[in-house]
C-alpha cells in the first residue's frame, strides 16, 4: 500500500506528503524505504529538506547526519545532502540506488558521487565527480584521508 502511495505520490506539490510517508516508514523500521524519500525531499523540496531533517522524525540516524552536514565546511546546498551522505556513510549506497537520481546536475553529481565510492575512488570517478563538484571530490578524500590515518595509527 504505502509503495503505491510513494509511487503516485506527485511530491512537487505535496512535500508534506512526502514527509510524512518518510516519518512513516522510518518509525516502522522500513530504513532504506524513508531514506529513498528522505532524499526525494532534498532533491524536490530543499527548504522543507532544511526545515524537516534537523530532527527527522522517526529516523534519528538521519537527523544526526543531517546536523554533520550543516555544520560542514565549506556550507552546502540541501540538494547536496543525497551525495554527501553517501560520502560520510558508504553503507548508505545500498539505500538510494542512481536509477532513482533526478535527471538534472543533482541527479548528475548524485551519480557521480555513488560511482566513486562503488569503485573506491578509481580516478576515472574521481575526475567525473571533479567535473562536476570539485568541493564534494575534496570532502570525499578528505574522508578517507582521515580514515586512513586513524587506521595508520593504530
Amino acid at each position: 500500500m504505502a509503495l503505491s502511495i510513494e509511487t503516485e505520490l506527485d511530491a512537487r506539490s505535496h512535500p508534506l506528503l512526502l514527509v510524512r510517508l518518510a516519518e512513516a516508514y522510518a518509525r516502522q523500521s522500513r530504513r532504506e524505504a524513508a531514506r529513498r524519500l528522505w532524499t526525494r525531499l532534498c532533491w524536490e523540496h530543499p527548504q522543507t529538506a532544511a526545515q524537516t531533517l534537523a530532527h527527522a522524525p522517526g529516523d534519528d540516524g538521519i537527523a544526526q547526519r543531517w546536523r554533520e552536514f550543516i555544520s560542514a565546511d565549506p556550507e552546502l546546498p540541501s540538494e547536496d545532502f543525497p551525495a554527501w551522505l553517501l560520502i560520510a556513510d558508504l553503507s548508505q549506497r545500498s539505500h538510494v540506488p542512481p536509477a532513482l537520481a533526478p535527471d538534472n546536475r543533482n541527479g548528475r553529481v548524485y551519480c557521480a558521487v555513488h560511482h566513486l565510492i562503488t569503485t573506491d575512488g578509481e580516478m576515472q570517478a574521481r575526475m567525473a565527480l571533479h567535473a562536476l563538484r570539485p568541493d564534494l571530490l575534496k570532502i570525499f578524500l578528505d574522508r578517507r584521508r582521515a580514515a586512513h590515518d586513524a587506521i595508520v595509527k593504530i
